[in-house]
């Protein structure tokens, strides 16, 4: 249960920006419209900042080019069909029109609002005539999208560099968490324990997959938003080195778990005198990286011998995740 609400509470906090700001344009569109054009329900100015600031969309900017390519196919074909098409045949008009400007929008291989926006348009237009379904739907999708796009570039653009950061550090939190198991299980020499860490660790793959999109979403914004072309070198110097050494910490954390079971299930007996004094060290780095803390770098020094294979298999696991983690605390630094 606590799991669920708290997926249902992340999702609130990456959304709500985006439904004020929408619901905000609605108000602010709709207002224009009759101000401007003298529009009594000027629907489709409300609707159209909606549609360009969906949460998740990687590109406000471009979703609002799209919306206006598709309306004006869908009107262009709807007033060609009306003008070609006789009367008479007032159902086949709309059968052609939806037809040939989702076909059309289609052709110009965009996302799939194109052709959503075209159909509807082209729908629109043979239902209730060219001079109040087109032109007027065509204005009040203009002022809707400037509306959106003034939302989206400047009002409520996400900053790309925080964007990574965020999802990046809640990965580590997860990595963090599952190291404190790994502690505890050779404190109590219990490689039940050590196994559970294993499963925390495999948990975390789901938040180096948040990370990989947050990383797509950012670079997007780097290209599509005012606010990310700013900070868009920032952006892809922090995508490149989270890319690498996020999956070189997770699967070091993993590893380093896996090998840390097996030598306490195994040969629990002979563990090395200094294991938990270096393990204790790399908590302790953990913590001051996850509290803000950063410069103090672990020492990785030689790897230990052990005259057990499965403990030298732990020790190497463990120099390789000290290396990792000092390489991703340098990410950390970056941002700071």
């Amino acid at each position: 249960m606590n799991e669920l609400m708290n997926t249902l509470a992340a999702r609130m906090s990456r959304t709500w920006r985006n439904a004020l700001a929408s619901a905000m344009a609605v108000a602010i569109s709709w207002a224009l419209a009759r101000s401007l054009f003298g529009h009594e329900h000027p629907l489709f100015a409300a609707i159209t900042p909606i549609i360009c600031l969906a949460p998740g969309l990687p590109s406000h900017l471009r979703q609002a080019g799209n919306i206006i390519l598709g309306v004006t196919t869908g009107i262009l074909v709807g007033e060609t069909v009306l003008y070609v098409v006789p009367t008479d045949w007032a159902i086949f008009r709309l059968v052609i029109a939806t037809f040939l400007a989702i076909m059309i929008a289609e052709l110009y291989g965009f996302r799939v609002v194109v052709a959503i926006q075209a159909g509807v348009s082209a729908m629109l237009v043979i239902a209730i005539g060219p001079i109040s379904a087109g032109p007027d739907r065509l204005l009040d999708v203009l002022v809707g999208t400037a509306v959106g796009v003034l939302f989206s570039q400047v009002l409520i653009t996400p900053d790309p560099v925080r964007e990574i950061d965020e999802r990046a550090k809640t990965l580590f939190r997860h990595l963090s968490a599952g190291f404190r198991q790994c502690l505890g299980a050779v404190e109590q020499h219990d490689y039940v324990q050590a196994n559970t860490a294993i499963q925390t660790f495999s948990d975390a793959h789901a938040r180096l997959v948040e990370l990989g999109t947050g990383i797509s979403t950012a670079r997007e914004a780097a290209r599509w938003s005012l606010r990310g072309r700013l900070a868009a070198r920032k952006v892809n110097v922090l995508a490149a080195r989270y890319e690498r050494r996020a999956l070189r910490l997770f699967a070091s954390s993993l590893l380093f778990a896996d090998a840390l079971f097996r030598a306490l299930r195994d040969d629990h007996d002979n563990m090395p005198a200094e294991l938990p004094g270096r393990m204790e060290a790399v908590a302790r780095h953990i913590a001051d990286v996850e509290a803000g803390r950063l410069g103090g770098h672990s020492d990785a020094g030689a790897v230990p011998i052990s005259s057990s294979p499965q403990w030298t298999a732990c020790n190497e696991a463990l120099h390789a995740l000290e290396n990792a983690l000092n390489a991703y605390e340098a990410v950390f630094e970056l941002v700071r």
